[in-house]
């Protein structure tokens, strides 16, 4: 039984301040020092902005011009982008017309000799650029012609020879993949398939007498195909030139635009410079002023630390002996009246919380025992179906998961043999018999209804799911429960499996679905066996 103290010996109160008036005492020093202190620097400030407007009125308008020339030197590199990339001859030449445009404007007119080297150096290179991507257009209208007669002559060619017209060329030279070492294999792949055509000519040749109408066919056969050979080199070697330019255009407008950028920081150097002198004098005061702010915040700081922290982690010291149901110690006093009143009542407060702690401890043994025994099946002990249901819900979606579907093979007809009795103790012993077959202890039993069992192997693949399917079968086995029924004169299980893989999309309601459709297939083609649902 907690006493309160006689007033007696009750220790001298010190003088005591309220929470509300102690922050203003805190903080009116240190506000006049902060003002004392913005006086100081406002007229410095003041000089520095007068200085700012200075520098932004008489550099700004350059600074914006460089940004300017920085935006067409970007507008220019995506424009001679098109021109090399882009698969529509009228893209192509518009976006040539615009760099063109781009490189004439006045606002390119630069007094660094660099810089008007380079755009000398540039505008041949992007009208070489422009002509081979014009040729490169040319030969792949030859090139798609030429295609287009390749294929009819090669059409009659293997009707003459009894063959399947399985060589059709796409017509595709618009279309030409940018990858050239892979349209090379493709080409020589598709000399190859012609090779019995091409052996079939040499012989018609040879033949005696001639076949002219054979030996017209062929001979447009060669002609067309040394043209596609022909065309598609030519495309090929323009790509490459082609290539190289873009590649040099691109490096050296990067150049450029790093060139414009450094003049760009050059400008902002110079005007901050002018600032930084104003600054600097600034900098002498700050020894002073940063001394005097951080001795009256220090001063702040320990005058909180000794009426407000200190009190507050007695306070929390105090609580946290409660928690573990200790009694307390005197507590000292304090200044703060709020704080005090706080202090007063914790003796109060751990007699309440020795009653609430044993109270709650009785509660808790009570609802784990009722909780563990509703989420339990009373005959086999594993866990029953509201289990499922709860797990299946908390299971998170397109996660990896394996579910068994499980059921005991002619259970009805051992029931009316053995009798009720033999039966529960079968189903006891199948489950324990289940539980002992899983591999891990997050692998979870439940009895679905009846003779029938779910196995949730949570993260599990097919195969994980496959090796304790077995090993389950196994272990049933080895009760050596006698069945007269079953083929093999012992009680034996079939079991479905479904699995989902990671991201898969399927609910865990349809992976169920799925495992009973299993073990439905599992009963009806002979039972004692695992049957996988592929989908």
């Amino acid at each position: 039984m907690y006493c309160k103290p006689s007033r007696n010996a009750e220790p001298k109160r010190k003088r005591q301040l309220g929470i509300n008036l102690f922050p203003v005492l805190v903080s009116v020093p240190l506000l006049a020092l902060l003002a004392f202190v913005s006086f100081i620097f406002t007229n410095d400030l003041q000089r520095i902005k007068n200085l700012a407007l200075s520098t932004s009125n008489s550099h700004l308008p350059q600074i914006l011009a460089k940004q300017q020339m920085l935006l067409n030197v970007e507008n220019m590199r995506r424009n001679i982008a098109l021109v090399y990339s882009a698969s529509d001859p009228t893209i192509s030449r518009n976006a040539g017309i615009t760099a063109q445009a781009l490189i004439a404007e006045s606002v390119f007119e630069e007094t660094s000799v660099d810089f008007s080297s380079k755009m000398d150096e540039i505008r041949p290179q992007l009208l070489r650029l422009i002509e081979l991507r014009q040729q490169s257009y040319l030969a792949e209208d030859r090139l798609h012609h030429a295609e287009i007669f390749f294929s009819n002559v090669l059409g009659r060619l293997l009707m003459r020879a009894g063959m399947e017209y399985s060589y059709p060329l796409r017509h595709s030279a618009r279309h030409l993949d940018k990858d050239f070492s892979r349209n090379t294999a493709n080409k020589q792949g598709l000399q190859e398939s012609l090779r019995p055509l091409m052996d079939m000519c040499a012989k018609a040749e040879q033949a005696d007498p001639p076949e002219r109408t054979l030996l017209k066919d062929c001979g447009e056969f060669r002609t067309n195909w040394d043209g596609i050979v022909s065309n598609w080199t030519q495309l090929a070697r323009g790509h490459v030139e082609a290539k190289q330019l873009w590649n040099t255009l691109d490096g050296k407008l990067r150049e450029l635009s790093d060139a414009v950028s450094t003049h760009e920081a050059e400008w902002i150097y110079r005007s901050m410079s002018h600032i930084n002198e104003e600054v600097s004098r600034i900098k002498e005061l700050f020894p002073i002023m940063g001394t005097a702010l951080l001795a009256g915040l220090l001063a702040t700081l320990l005058l909180i630390h000794l009426q407000i922290l200190r009190p507050l982690s007695l306070l929390s010291q105090a609580l946290r002996t409660i928690r573990s149901g200790h009694s307390i110690s005197e507590l000292p006093r304090v200044r703060i009246r709020e704080l005090q009143d706080v202090l007063d009542v914790l003796p109060d407060i751990s007699r309440h919380m020795d009653e609430l702690n044993t109270r709650s401890g009785q509660l808790a043994q009570e609802r784990d025992q009722y909780a563990d025994l509703s989420f339990r099946d009373a005959l086999t002990g594993v866990y029953n179906r509201r289990a499922l249901e709860e797990t299946m819900e908390r299971i998170p979606a397109r996660t990896p998961l394996a579910l068994l579907m499980l059921d005991l093979d002619f259970f009805k007809n051992y029931n009316d043999r053995f009798g009720h009795q033999a039966g529960d103790a079968a189903l006891k012993a199948v489950a324990q018999a289940t539980q002992k077959a899983l591999l891990r202890d997050s692998d979870r039993i439940f009895r679905y209804g009846g003779e029938e069992f779910t196995i949730i192997l949570a993260g599990a693949g097919q195969y994980s799911a496959m090796t304790v399917a077995q090993r389950i079968l196994e272990e049933v086995t080895a009760l050596d429960l006698v069945h007269p029924d079953s083929r093999t004169g012992k009680l034996t299980v079939s079991i479905g499996i479904a699995h989902r893989s990671f991201g898969e999309d399927a609910d865990i309601c349809e992976v169920l679905t799925h495992a009973d459709q299993a073990l439905y297939e599992a009963k009806t083609s002979g039972r004692n066996r695992i049957v996988l649902f592929e989908g």
